[in-house]
């Protein structure tokens, strides 16, 4: 399975093309391009997580000035014909539009093959690239009822959310602490079955500090704990058997035997029979409002303004680091 997803510029439209993105190759296999602009956090975040990006230039139509709106209209076909050569090159069985810069020109080039389009929408009125190909998409996911009165093939299926979102295992390093656990343990079983298994592993052994495996042991053990006791003290609380509850699912999610990956998705189907209290934000507009506010003013404080990390001890001396991070092109 081949498959484009178009679009980006901030990321209410990269986080969850990258959820989307994740999900296909893990579950098919899909081989997966993103089509964005230099000017969105695109180009940081898709290669990031290990996906190819192709960019081409087009600018905003919506609340510019008319020089920027000219501007965008003159490159225009120029990026539509960019999209259709990365379209042929590529050639994908499905091109997803999830809003921004890109994937007005991509679906355009998509529509104009006759290729399966899904544009993805998680706001109630949609963008303005959405609505300017809606009535032409073979289908779309959206995150309101009330969206589907501009899609003609439509179905609400909420907001996809990245599955490390889910994950509660330490990790040392970037690396999981289940993995270099478990890859302690098979050293250890091979060169007590073969002492010639110590040549292979002595130079990855090496590259470890003393005291490393009783570090990534107790981070394990403690990450079980803090997870075990917030469940029974807030997501159980008041329940029988709250503390046996917590314990199974502790035991099933922090298994790296049991989930292979890291990052392994969870669905929110398979975390109801772990025994988790989930609640569906498409059951309650109220709360998915909130929810969806905060993290659209998170992601804009975190991407377009600077940052103070400010650790302080009791001795009154202070640590302080600022961030800022860095975005393509000019205000939008």
């Amino acid at each position: 399975m081949r498959i484009i997803i178009a679009g980006g510029g901030t990321g209410g439209h990269v986080i969850p093309a990258l959820a989307i993105a994740q999900q296909l190759k893990k579950q098919f296999g899909a081989k997966v391009l993103f089509i964005g602009t230099a000017r969105g956090i695109e180009t940081r975040l898709v290669p990031q997580a290990g996906f190819p990006l192709q960019l081409v230039q087009v600018g905003a139509l919506k609340n510019v000035s008319l020089m920027t709106r000219a501007k965008t209209m003159f490159d225009l076909p120029r990026a539509i014909a960019a999209c259709s050569r990365m379209l042929t090159e590529f050639d994908p069985e499905v091109v997803i539009g999830v809003g921004g810069y890109a994937s007005g020109p991509a679906m355009v080039a998509a529509l104009r093959r006759r290729l399966p389009t899904l544009a993805f929408e998680p706001n109630v009125v949609p963008g303005f690239a959405n609505r300017m190909i809606a009535r032409w998409v073979s289908a779309a996911a959206v995150h309101f009822e009330e969206t589907c009165e501009y899609f003609p093939h439509c179905r609400v299926t909420g907001v996809p959310v990245r599955s490390a979102f889910f994950s509660s295992a330490p990790k040392i390093g970037g690396v999981p602490a289940q993995a270099i656990k478990s890859e302690f343990e098979r050293a250890r079983r091979e060169m007590s079955a073969d002492q010639k298994a110590a040549f292979v592993w002595q130079p990855i052994m090496q590259k470890y500090n003393l005291g490393f495996i009783s570090t990534v042991e107790q981070a394990i053990v403690m990450a079980d704990a803090v997870v075990k006791q917030h469940l029974v003290d807030c997501m159980f609380h008041g329940e029988p058997n709250a503390t046996t509850l917590a314990q199974s699912i502790v035991d099933t999610l922090g298994s790296h035997a049991a989930t292979y990956t890291h990052s392994r998705h969870i669905h929110k189907e398979r975390a109801k029979d772990l025994g988790l209290r989930i609640v569906s934000l498409e059951d309650d507009p109220d709360l998915q409002d909130a929810v969806l506010s905060v993290h659209h003013a998170t992601m804009i404080t975190f991407e377009q303004t600077p940052m103070f990390k400010i650790i302080e001890n009791q001795k009154g001396s202070s640590y302080i680091s600022a961030h800022q991070s860095l975005l393509l092109g000019g205000p939008t």
